[in-house]
């Protein structure tokens, strides 16, 4: 990574939406597939897309099988799934 190899970074900010409301915005049409990859944010994006999640068939998670601080590892995104009845 950038950090790992000493590289300068720097950081912006950006608008916060919920799935949700973006994809009302777009005006998807229900039977969703969704992917996630947002290096260890997996619990807010499954609690901002609630209103999609009883009209998606399949969802990809980018997870870690191991532990990495600051992270949810797999279990943890499978018990978040289970909470939200999905």
């Amino acid at each position: 990574s950038a950090i790992a190899s000493g590289a300068q970074t720097s950081s912006i900010e950006v608008p916060l939406r919920r799935l949700d409301e973006i994809a009302n915005g777009l005006k998807c049409r229900p039977r969703y597939v969704v992917k996630i990859d947002v290096q260890g944010a997996e619990a807010d994006v499954i609690a901002g897309m609630s209103g999609l999640l009883p009209n998606t068939d399949a969802i990809i998670v980018e997870t870690s099988l191991i532990a990495i601080p600051g992270v949810p590892e797999f279990r943890d995104i499978v018990r978040i799934f289970a909470e939200q009845e999905w």
